[in-house]
This record gives C-alpha cells, structure tokens and sequence, in this order.
C-alpha cells in the first residue's frame, strides 16, 4: 500500500508543486518521531529483527514517509545515512535513523525516524521552495505560505488556488479509511479501464531501494545498522 499518496494534504501539496506554486524544490524534511514500547518489540519473534523485519523503524514505520518524499521531491541522487538502536533492548535492528539526501533535482533533504519519541508525534514533512514553503502534518497541509512577490505571505494566492481545486475539499469517508479506500479505487478503476494505476508497483520498489541504501551507508560509516 502507498495510501499516504492518497491522504488529501498529500494530494493538495502535489497538486501545488506540479503547478510550480512554490518555485524551484529547495529543501524537505521529514520527521517520524513515533514511540514504540520494549512490548511491542517483544510481542512477535519478528519485530525488530532482519530476518522478519527486514529492518527496523526506518522500513517498518518510516517507509511510508521515504515513499512520500520521492513521490514530491522526485528519485534521490546521493544518500548519507546513520542508524542505531538507542533506547530498546532485545532487536537487531534500530530504532533511530536519519539520512541526508540530495535529490535528482538538485534539492536537499533530511529524514529523521525514531520509535524512541514518547509519546509521538504525527508525521511532519515540509518542502521548501524558491518561491513559498508548505507544511505537512499527519494526513493535512496545516501550512502553506506563498511569496507574493513582496515578501508576505500569499493568502489571496491560496485563495485562488482553493477555488481552482488545487487546495481544499473535503472527503465523505471517514478520515481513518479515506487514503486507503481511494487506493483500492484507484486501483479497481485501473483494472476496469485496463489502465496504469496511479500507484504502479516500481514506486514500491524504489522506496524499498533508498531505505537500503541509508542502511549501506550507516554499515560503510561504520554505525550499527
């Protein structure tokens, strides 16, 4: 699943950078600053294990936040990574990751994953750009400022924007289910009209080949990972 694409405060932001509304990508981070108890990592055999797992909280809760920056940003062009278990006993794997990234586009990025934040946090994401920055936290765009050419923030701009359908509406679902569902959609109307889904199975496999390469770069440095 890739239903955070799918979350309406992604959809608007989206919509936003393909229309060049924030200028040229400048700079993203994205924060998932969770917590997870000892109990949980002792409530499968697989938690927090390689061989189950595959990782720890940067392919376990993380993955879906690397998802939504290649989806924004675009593919990653260089990665520096760092990994460690800092605060639960009884895992292999970490429970803390960052990673700095520079993306095709020439803009940066920082990530931070943790499952050592009590007692979390939704996930935060804002992307910078020449020309406004955006502010996402959990499924919503809680911020969006737009330069309107004399320094001050764009509110007229947004306006605009929100009457073209760039920015705002609002969904029927119910907000727990209402990524997930439009997925299943998306990908039923695929099948119907015999057509590419929205989410083609190479962007899972791309997330799944960053998180890699942040855990290639922690061993390479020398940090646990």
């Amino acid at each position: 699943m890739s239903q955070r694409r799918f979350d309406l405060g992604v959809v608007r932001l989206k919509a936003l950078l393909e229309a060049g509304e924030l200028g040229r990508p400048v700079l993203a981070s994205a924060c998932v600053h969770w917590y997870r108890d000892q109990a949980y990592y002792d409530s499968g055999g697989w938690r927090g294990t390689w061989s189950g797992d595959g990782g720890g909280v940067l392919i376990n809760q993380g993955i879906h936040t690397v998802d939504l920056l290649l989806h924004l940003l675009g593919p990653v062009a260089e990665v520096a990574g760092h990994t460690a278990t800092m605060t639960h006993e009884r895992m292999e794997t970490e429970d803390t990751a960052v990673a700095l990234l520079k993306f095709a586009n020439g803009a940066m990025g920082t990530l931070s994953c943790t499952t050592s934040a009590y007692p979390g946090s939704p996930v935060r994401i804002e992307v910078i750009g020449s020309k406004g920055s955006a502010l996402l936290e959990g499924e919503s765009l809680t911020r969006l400022d737009l330069n309107n050419g004399n320094g001050s923030s764009g509110i007229q701009k947004t306006e605009e924007l929100d009457k073209q359908g760039l920015i705002g509406g609002e969904s029927a679902i119910p907000s727990n289910q209402e990524a997930f569902v439009r997925q299943y959609e998306d990908f039923v109307d695929a099948i119907i009209r015999r057509r590419e889904p929205t989410v083609a199975g190479e962007a899972g496999r791309e997330a799944l080949a960053l998180v890699l390469e942040v855990y290639r770069s922690s061993k390479r440095s020398g940090q646990r990972s």
